[in-house]
């Protein structure tokens, strides 16, 4: 039976190389964060309002780049419940992962990810600062959109709720989302007791485990 601090060994002492693989032999309370795969969309330099709109637009309905390698080892889960959100790249990467006739997939849309509204600029400018400034004003209630943050942080913080009431008879969960939802949740975990026992990052296909 491993308890926190040798989760973090297991974890810690697993080459980069391989897939990562996942301790079922403890009674510790795991949920596994793993973010989606690259989606598929047409690259952006300088935009108009009206370009990041479209951008915004395809990015919401992307499908994901197909030949990416497993972040984890498999072979053993076929009995842990897998997650995903209702967003096309989520659901196209859990069932790459974990194909639906050798497990159990679950979609929810409390999964989703921290929608935005752009910014109306007058003039143009990288995508990326376009893509920051719109989320500084969503985020200081500067842009009303159909989740105001209050909403999402309740959303956000059900979800660790909710994940945490899963673990309690599970043990082991898995939920293929997005970046920001997982960054979020991963805090409110935090506040209910969850150690941070392998730190895959922010990047597609991150893997966080978080333990209590």
């Amino acid at each position: 039976m491993k308890g926190i601090k040798e989760l973090k060994t297991f974890y810690k002492n697993q080459s980069d190389q391989d897939c990562l693989k996942i301790c079922t032999t403890t009674a510790t309370t795991q949920i596994i964060l793993i973010r989606h795969a690259r989606p598929i969309i047409s690259p952006e330099s300088f935009v108009t309002f009206e370009d990041a709109e479209r951008h915004l637009t395809e990015y919401r309905n992307s499908s994901v780049y197909a030949d990416f390698r497993s972040p984890i080892c498999t072979e053993e889960l076929t009995d842990v419940p897998i997650y995903h959100s209702d967003l096309q790249r989520s659901k196209e990467t859990a069932m790459k992962l974990f194909p639906p006739e050798l497990f159990k997939l679950e979609e929810d849309a409390r999964f989703r990810e921290l929608d935005r509204q752009n910014l109306k600029l007058p003039f143009k400018t990288p995508y990326k600062i376009h893509t920051t400034l719109s989320r500084i004003a969503w985020l200081t209630g500067k842009m009303k959109h159909i989740e105001l943050p209050k909403e999402a942080w309740k959303r956000l913080k059900g979800n660790a709720n909710y994940l945490d009431s899963l673990g309690q008879k599970e043990k082991v969960l898995i939920i293929v989302a997005h970046g920001f939802h997982n960054f979020f949740v991963g805090r409110f975990l935090k506040r209910l007791g969850y150690r941070l026992v392998n730190n895959g990052g922010h990047k597609h296909l991150s893997v966080n485990i978080w333990a209590r």
